[in-house]
């Protein structure tokens, strides 16, 4: 696919648990821990784990021909 169809199309994400086209925005929050006191979900805490970058990340990632790529909020890169 041309850059501009990747940008446009966002990959053809759809967000599995609601559908939406456009990923939700989530706010700060802390996520579930296992019996066990693990974050088995993957994430821990949304300032560093947001799900809202997860579309973002994967769509630059293809465009600059990358394995990966991480987005923060601002102030995040100092962390």
């Amino acid at each position: 696919m041309k850059p501009a169809s990747i940008a446009a199309q966002g990959l053809g994400w759809v967000d599995d648990h609601t559908r939406a086209l456009a990923p939700p925005i989530h706010t700060s929050t802390t996520f579930i821990r296992d019996p066990d006191n693990q974050y088995r979900s993957g994430r821990s805490y949304a300032r560093a784990d947001n799900p809202a970058y997860d579309q973002a990340e994967a769509v630059i990632a293809q465009l600059e021909h990358g394995a990966a790529a991480a987005l923060f909020s601002s102030g995040m890169a100092a962390w």
